[in-house]
């Protein structure tokens, strides 16, 4: 008995051959990948392919970009460690242990299935731009936000299934305080967010310099203000940094107007023209009615 495995048409065969792996390029700073015992430093510019299992790690003040079959995008921030786990043509995954990716899904033609792994959620797409990211405390515990620019995403958490659609965000219980304020020792390496610190210091019951509201104020101005400060002495890439710890950091500030702005000014100015016509497109999707709309959708056209 003989079996005869149906042939592949010449076409389509041809079209997988030609398709291209996924692949790490480096846009700034620092990115170190691992596959198993073994490290790369992948160099500001370089290119690098990815194979499933490789973890990737961001460092303070560098970004990277992932680009997998089927024209998924992903945007890694700084200060982010993530592992791609599968890239194949039908089903994509990645492990999201802290920091930030922001996930561009093609509608049609993206894989069936998307997903991003968080230590306590899982966010599955099907065809959308969003950004989730994974803030780590000092104590160990974990949470996740999820913000979704475009198409729809399934946020899975236990038994809990939430489906966001544009605009609307996620975000994990904040975990409960610890018994009579105490915080557990440190067993992780990230600094605690501002945030939870002075959260926890004031459900201890111990003195906090100034209301939560205040101190997120006050930070999110220095971030600017160091941006402002940045873009004087004519240095872009900070002013590119600096307004990526801004929003990553408070998403919803009041001062994300402006810092997009700023940020896909800075970024065409460098010559990451790419890179400036997505966030142009935020800018617009977010703030249709700003006042640089005009100037945000002709480079966003390009």
């Amino acid at each position: 008995m003989y079996l005869v495995r149906p042939a592949v048409p010449e076409h389509r065969a041809q079209a997988a051959a030609e398709r291209p792996p996924a692949t790490l390029h480096v846009t700034s700073g620092l990115v170190v990948t691992l596959h198993g015992a073994a490290e790369s430093r992948v160099a500001p510019g370089a290119t690098q392919a990815l194979s499933p299992k490789d973890e990737i790690r961001v460092a303070r003040g560098a970004q990277g970009t992932a680009h997998l079959p089927r024209g998924v995008r992903v945007d890694l921030s700084e200060d982010t460690q993530a592992t791609l786990v599968s890239s194949g043509e039908e089903e994509q995954r990645f492990q999201l242990a802290r920091g930030m990716l922001t996930v561009s899904v093609p509608k049609p033609g993206g894989p069936s299935t998307f997903a991003i792994d968080t230590p306590d959620a899982q966010v599955i797409v099907h065809g959308t731009l969003f950004t989730t990211r994974v803030e780590r405390a000092e104590s160990g515990a974990v949470r996740t936000f999820v913000q979704v620019t475009r198409g729809a995403v399934l946020v899975v958490r236990g038994d809990s299934r939430t489906l966001l659609r544009p605009g609307q965000s996620w975000a994990s219980p904040e975990p409960e305080p610890e018994k009579r304020g105490e915080v557990s020792p440190s067993i992780a390496s990230e600094p605690i967010p501002e945030k939870v610190v002075t959260l926890h210091a004031r459900k201890a019951g111990r003195h906090a310099p100034g209301s939560v509201e205040a101190d997120a104020l006050a930070e999110q101005n220095r971030l600017f203000q160091a941006a402002l400060d940045a873009r004087a002495a004519g240095d872009d890439a900070a002013v590119v940094r600096h307004l990526d710890r801004l929003l990553v950091r408070f998403p919803r500030t009041e001062l994300a107007r402006e810092a997009r702005l700023a940020r896909f000014r800075a970024l065409s100015r460098l010559g990451r023209e790419a890179e400036a016509a997505r966030e142009a497109g935020r800018y617009l999707l977010d703030h249709p009615d700003a006042p640089a709309r005009g100037e945000a959708r002709d480079l966003s056209s390009r």
